[in-house]
């Protein structure tokens, strides 16, 4: 994982990861609905940019730790229990661990 980068701060590193996440929603819903109403062919174009998206979402989330890809899918990329944290971690320590999920889902992400 690469050092933090000083050209972002906190909440701009939050606010990227925000709309990391609503894109990544937004191509998994589209993708869901052409597969259920099986129209990928007629959207194709469409369907593979989706696809991209979340493949390359989902592949850079793979490379980072256990605590990152659990608190990135939990409070962003998935619908969880918004209090899902307190069976894992105290909330001082799930705080402190959310701060380092982003900023290295941010890393690796490459922006």
């Amino acid at each position: 994982m690469q050092e933090n980068n000083p050209e972002y701060t906190v909440q701009q590193l939050e606010k990227m990861t925000d709309r990391i996440s609503s894109l990544y929603k937004e191509c998994r819903k589209r993708m869901n609905y052409c597969q259920r109403a099986a129209l990928i062919e007629e959207n194709k174009d469409a369907y593979e940019q989706d696809l991209k998206v979340v493949a390359y979402v989902d592949c850079c989330l793979e490379t980072c730790s256990k605590d990152t890809q659990k608190i990135i899918r939990s409070d962003y990329l998935e619908v969880s229990d918004p209090k899902w944290y307190m069976e894992y971690y105290s909330a001082t320590g799930y705080y402190r661990r959310k701060q380092k999920a982003i900023e290295e889902f941010i890393n690796c992400l490459d922006l």
